[in-house]
């Protein structure tokens, strides 16, 4: 009886154990989008608007992030910024591959989660546009 107790904590703390990992792996949006070439214009980090007046910093889950497939959609979390690093918005977003920028909106492919938001901006992010826009170059 006390060999099968033990049989059986152990096989709990292994698949305790391997459901964490493939939480983490598949289900948690804690890397940065893209993971891979981060400063490459459409897919930069952070992602800014047409007139760099905000941007948007992306998030998916490990598996998700080794990949960069141009037609296939990308689900993760993504928070917008204005350019002096104030939160304005965060949510999660059906498709993270390339917000669209709309004037005073800011979207993704598939909305904001469930509702189709488009967060409001408190000034125009510039001409419509959708993608990233590489950082501007200091000097």
């Amino acid at each position: 009886m006390e060999r099968k107790i033990k049989l059986f904590k152990r096989m709990s703390i292994y698949l305790g154990s391997a459901l964490l990992l493939w939480l983490a792996i598949f289900n948690f949006n804690f890397v940065p989008f893209p993971l891979l070439n981060p400063d490459s214009g459409d897919y930069g980090r952070p992602c800014y608007s047409p007139n760099h007046e905000y941007y948007i910093e992306r998030y998916t889950t490990p598996f998700q992030s080794l990949f960069i497939i141009p037609s296939h959609s990308k689900p993760g979390f993504a928070i917008l910024y204005d350019k002096t690093g104030k939160e304005l918005y965060r949510g999660s977003a059906y498709d993270i591959y390339k917000p669209g920028w709309f004037g005073d909106k800011v979207g993704f492919f598939g909305g904001w989660g469930p509702d189709y938001y488009e967060p409001k901006l408190p000034s125009s992010a510039g001409d419509r546009f959708i993608g990233c826009v590489p950082p501007e170059s200091k000097n």
